[in-house]
């Protein structure tokens, strides 16, 4: 127990010597711990705890294709074609759609652009 006092004393004098060399050491330890945090919340959330859903099991995500890539799903489908599949729906008990959209903030004299999500009140 000596020993590990009297190294506690003798770092500590080494951190106050060397001002320097502590501000990084103390920089880099927050900068590891901060990175290793982000790392696990997000680990965490998308791969650790399940959907908050009753059966998550039966959720599906539906996309359209071109006709010349069918197997490709890329395009994001249109308001029109979310309501006919919502009308002629048989083997969905529900039905939800996002739809992206430009935005334009204006205020102060300043503007920007911004990329949103319309959603379908059913969607949440």
């Amino acid at each position: 127990m000596e020993t590990f006092i009297r190294d506690l004393r003798f770092g500590a004098r080494m951190l106050v010597r060397n001002p320097r060399f502590s501000s990084l050491a103390v920089l880099m330890l927050a900068l590891g711990i901060g990175a290793n945090t982000l790392v696990f919340s997000t680990v965490d959330a998308w791969l650790v705890r399940p959907l908050p859903f009753r059966e998550p099991n039966r959720l599906a995500a539906v996309w359209e294709s071109e006709a010349k890539s069918p197997n490709t799903p890329s395009i994001f489908a249109p308001w029109r074609h979310y309501q006919e599949w919502k009308r002629q729906a048989e083997s969905f008990e529900g039905l939800a759609g996002f739809f992206w959209r430009g935005y334009t903030l204006t205020g102060d004299g300043e503007t920007e652009s911004l990329l949103g999500q319309l959603v379908t009140e059913d969607y949440f």
